[in-house]
């Protein structure tokens, strides 16, 4: 087999490889990184792939290259599908999952990495992970749970200390406290 058919092959297999470790690595940190931080990391890791993609002198750096850009979707296949969730409102859920998928394969074309990762830098922390971070006593529940209001506020377009996005928070806050107890028991 030539080296021209190795190559492509190795190049894949480097990324596939990185968004496996991704995977296995950001599972047990997640909760402590965040949903928005998961993923501005992995658009970081994007950007980095294609600031280097240049400067490859051999193989190795491109092999280096592929897995951390597989870092990077492992990181994103794991954080976007969470942040969705926990910030949208079920009637929109599917699309924008879907459009998740759409953006992932865009992602390939890397300078789309860049309005991802300044996408998720202007989005507030997802609501249920601040309320994750009170149950699990990181912080004040009461600033957190102001937090989490403020922040599902803003991503519905509603004005600070909305009615709905309170109520919301006492829900999400009730999931989060009863799925907490399950996990520790």
């Amino acid at each position: 087999m030539s080296s021209f058919v190795i190559l492509p092959r190795m190049q894949v297999s480097g990324s596939l490889y990185g968004a496996l470790l991704g995977s296995l690595l950001v599972y047990p940190i997640a909760d402590f990184l965040g949903r928005r931080r998961e993923l501005t990391s992995a658009a970081l890791l994007y950007v980095l792939d294609t600031l280097t993609t240049a400067l490859t002198p051999d193989l190795g750096v491109l092999l280096a290259r592929q897995l951390l850009y597989g870092l990077g979707i492992g990181l994103a296949m794991h954080g976007a599908p969470l942040y969705i969730a926990e910030t949208c409102p079920s009637q929109i859920r599917g699309t924008l999952i879907s459009l998740k998928e759409l953006s992932i394969v865009l992602g390939i074309l890397r300078p789309v990495a860049l309005l991802i990762g300044v996408g998720m830098w202007s989005l507030p922390p997802s609501p249920r992970w601040l309320l994750l971070r009170a149950v699990q006593g990181k912080g004040s529940l009461l600033q957190y749970k102001k937090e989490a209001t403020l922040a599902l506020s803003k991503l519905r377009g509603q004005s600070p200390n909305d009615e709905a996005s309170e109520r919301q928070i006492e829900d999400t806050l009730i999931s989060v406290k009863s799925a907490n107890v399950e996990k520790e028991s």
